[in-house]
């Protein structure tokens, strides 16, 4: 009897261990499925917000080379503007040159004085214009232009074509800095 029951503990015993075992391989099979579901999940979340990312950097691409493309239409538009620009300060300064030839080649033929003033002062009218135009031409920003440089050159400029040898008159242009 004592070694059925010897064998009877040996069987509790042997039970107990193995319940208990499979109690913690329960355990760690139930943590094991649950970890894979959360990877599973985390894996979903992973690869949608990877997806949104290139989604996103396709976009952004996109934006870069519209932006690049009007970048290079505006630069290709200020590029016209400018040689336009130019081509007109020519054509405005041969025409207003043309004038003052066409107004001297006259003043020539012309033996009545007050007729010839008349002249020289249409040729001095026409040097202004040409004065402002090149002082407009020289700006390099046409939303500021030295107003008292052009006062100043324009006044040397009539001085020097009314003076008379007789007179001992000098000019002194008082204009403080001013932008227009």
């Amino acid at each position: 009897e004592t070694m059925a029951m010897a064998m009877a503990m040996m069987l509790i015993g042997c039970t107990a261990v193995f319940i208990n075992s499979a109690r913690h391989m329960h355990r760690s099979i139930t943590e094991s499925i649950r970890l894979r579901f959360e990877n599973l999940n985390l894996v979903q979340s992973l690869s949608s917000a990877k997806e949104q990312t290139e989604a996103s950097n396709r976009a952004l691409q996109g934006e870069i080379i519209e932006r690049k493309r009007a970048e290079g239409r505006i630069s290709a538009s200020l590029q016209e503007k400018e040689v336009l620009l130019k081509e007109i300060h020519h054509r405005v300064k041969n025409n207003l040159q043309v004038i003052s030839s066409l107004l001297n080649l006259q003043s020539r033929s012309i033996a009545h004085p007050e007729t010839l003033t008349a002249f020289k002062d249409s040729q001095n009218r026409v040097r202004s214009m040409a004065l402002i135009h090149e002082k407009l031409y020289q700006s390099g920003d046409l939303a500021r232009i030295d107003f008292a440089a052009y006062i100043r050159e324009l006044a040397n400029y009539l001085f020097r074509v009314y003076q008379s040898d007789a007179t001992a008159i000098k000019l002194r242009v008082n204009v403080r800095d001013i932008f227009l």
